[in-house]
């Protein structure tokens, strides 16, 4: 009886362990001679992603933002901290993706035209759209509906080995966005 509960307790510890917030360093290379780096905190548990997008100043067109993916609401907000602006959009890609944040490096590109909704959203308008973690991650900033129009068509390439993959017991879908 003791040894069942001793197991029992080390394969407890051991979920918790496993079960932690992750952090990665990525550097995301777009086109030739770009280097984006950025910060991501993965939160296992509460199926959330944070993304600090590094200096992007020397790239024409290109902004600084914090990123805030909620997987559980599959809506995402972009903050504009220069500009106190937080943009809130649908998730462009619906689960997290940690195998390719420990790769380190990515030339992975999503490419989006955009519209923004000019009407401002209150702080209830975006829990009642996104849910209360995002609501409160663009508190203090003028938080606006951004619509992302992909410029090319993605599709999800699951694997059809390896369909799901288990992270502390709750299965999602494993794959990749490319263009069709």
């Amino acid at each position: 009886m003791n040894c069942l509960l001793f197991g029992l307790v080390c394969v407890s510890l051991g979920m918790l362990v496993s079960c932690e917030i992750k952090t990665y360093r990525l550097v995301h290379v777009p086109n030739e001679g770009m280097e984006i780096a950025q910060d991501i905190v993965y939160d296992d548990i509460e199926n959330t992603v944070t993304v600090v997008i590094g200096d992007v100043s020397m790239y024409k067109g290109h902004e600084a933002t914090v990123n805030f993916h909620d997987f559980n609401t599959g809506y995402v907000a972009f903050k504009d901290i220069r500009r106190q602006l937080c943009f809130l959009s649908t998730a462009p890609v619906p689960y997290a993706t940690p195998d390719i944040y420990a790769k380190g490096r990515t030339n992975m590109t999503l490419d989006f035209h955009f519209e923004i909704d000019p009407v401002l959203k209150s702080h209830d308008d975006v829990i009642k759209i996104a849910g209360e973690k995002l609501a409160n991650f663009c508190q203090h900033y003028r938080t606006f509906f951004r619509t992302l129009i992909p410029k090319g068509r993605y599709r999800r390439a699951i694997s059809a080995v390896a369909p799901c993959s288990h992270h502390c017991g709750i299965c999602r879908a494993t794959g990749q966005i490319s263009l069709v």
